[in-house]
Order: structure tokens, then C-alpha cells, then sequence
């Protein structure tokens, strides 16, 4: 047994697989300094972490293409929710309350005389805007 007085120091064993490229010094600027040091020893378990990451953003990709090409509509629901995914659902998403979110219905709900009108009304509303916003002398900023 060792004397009493000497203090004996714990060394890990780290175990480096030389088949894994170090992290880029690009990668590794990015990280706190704590983790910064543990993946720079350690690129095996970087690589297997950014691995992992890429596989479960591939797994989000294809669920959301799923859920986009097939639409399992309750019958009984006169109304459905498809999911197109955040980020995935134009530039107003993000103003709009769960703006990923698209929503209809199993029978019209308007007329196609009824669907007209609204599109009319929608067309006319655009076109006084256009004319109202070239026909004033202003730095074209809409108010």
C-alpha cells in the first residue's frame, strides 16, 4: 500500500477512436470552453453526437413530408388540422397564431358563387391599395 502522506491522482483512460476526424477549429470556437475541451479529446463522440442530430432532423423532414402527402381525415369531423411544419408555412407564419397550421373542411362551406365574391372583393382591395400607394408623393411606405 502506498504510504499515507501521498496522494494518489485519478487519470482517465480516454478512449479516441483514430478513425474520427478532429472537430474543425470552426466547430469547436463555437462551444463553451467546458465542452469546447471534452470534444476536442473526444471527436468520436462529437462526430456520433452530430450524427445522431442529422438522423432525428432527417426523421422531423420526413415526418412533416408524410404528413403532407397523406391526410387521414376523421369522417365524423366536419373540420381537419394538417401540420406543415414551423417554419415551412410562408412569411405571415410567424404573425399569425399557430400560422404552421392549416386548417379546412371535410364539404364547402361557401358556394362557388359565394367563393367568387371573396375573391373578387380580395382583388378589388388589392388593386385600390396598388393605386392608392403610386398615386401619392410619400416614400412609398404603406401606413
Amino acid at each position: 500500500p502506498p504510504p499515507p502522506s501521498s496522494t494518489i491522482q485519478y487519470q482517465p483512460v480516454v478512449a479516441s477512436s483514430s478513425k474520427s476526424p478532429p472537430p474543425s477549429h470552426q466547430f469547436l470556437d463555437s462551444m463553451p470552453a467546458n465542452i469546447r475541451e471534452i470534444a476536442s479529446r473526444r471527436p468520436d463522440l462529437v462526430n456520433t453526437i452530430i450524427l445522431q442530430q442529422q438522423q432525428q432532423q432527417q426523421q422531423q423532414d420526413d415526418d412533416v413530408e408524410a404528413k403532407s402527402k397523406t391526410m387521414d381525415v376523421n369522417t365524423d369531423s366536419a373540420f381537419f388540422t394538417l401540420d406543415a411544419g414551423i417554419g415551412n408555412a410562408g412569411p405571415d407564419e410567424l404573425k399569425l397564431k399557430d400560422g404552421h397550421l392549416i386548417h379546412g373542411t371535410i364539404k364547402p362551406i361557401f358556394t362557388p358563387e359565394e367563393c367568387q365574391a371573396l375573391i373578387d372583393e380580395a382583388r378589388q382591395k388589392i388593386a385600390n391599395d396598388l393605386e392608392a400607394s403610386t398615386s401619392t408623393d410619400n416614400d412609398n411606405n404603406f401606413k
